[in-house]
């Protein structure tokens, strides 16, 4: 991922907040979505948007945050959650990895720069996702990755708690009862609607 692309996607992070509720719907309660084995929970979501909160405050002088804008960022941070999975899948069939001295310094870099940086729960997590996508992009080109990651998303099957939305092929859509339609965050360097 382009250093473009990782400060537009996390500057749409900055942008939200998160709306501190537990998910149930077609996965099972307290799980915001499962991709093949893997359950990403409604609390672990709760937490880092929590994290990420406290922080924007501060640097933001307590600004407070509006429901849209806390709904926006659960639904990225969950993004993100489902993306890496993906990445990580796509990543296996393709013998790529990530070393942790890549994945180390991805992380410095990110927790270099406060203005943009994610969740600090979460910058391990992302920091292995970009390294990871900016190496299966450079192996297999970006339009070839983002069919893979489709194609993983199909291969493994995700489902999303309604609470927060749904699955496409475009990725996370917003909706349901925590979540307003906004904006599609970027996913392999193009917006989700322009895929």
């Amino acid at each position: 991922m382009s250093s473009r692309t990782h400060r537009t996607r996390l500057a749409a992070l900055a942008a939200g907040a998160a709306l501190l509720v537990t998910g149930c719907g077609s996965v099972q309660a307290g799980v915001a979505a499962e991709v093949g084995s893997e359950r990403i929970a409604v609390s672990y979501v709760d937490e880092q948007a929590e994290e990420f909160l406290a922080l924007a405050a501060e640097q933001s002088g307590g600004r407070p945050f509006t429901d849209d804008e806390i709904a926006r960022l659960r639904s990225l941070i969950l993004q993100e959650l489902i993306v890496h999975e993906l990445l990580r899948d796509v990543a296996e069939r393709h013998d790529i990895s990530a070393s942790e001295a890549e994945v180390a310094k991805a992380a410095q870099a990110m927790r270099s720069n406060p203005s943009v940086a994610p969740p600090p729960g979460m910058v391990d997590i992302i920091a292995y996702s970009d390294t990871l996508e900016n190496k299966i992009g450079q192996k297999l080109g970006g339009e070839r990755l983002q069919r893979e990651l489709t194609a993983a998303a199909d291969r493994l099957g995700v489902e999303v708690n309604p609470r927060f939305g749904r699955w496409t092929p475009r990725g996370l859509e917003p909706g349901g009862s925590l979540v307003s339609p906004l904006p599609q965050p970027e996913i392999g360097g193009l917006p989700q609607n322009q895929q």
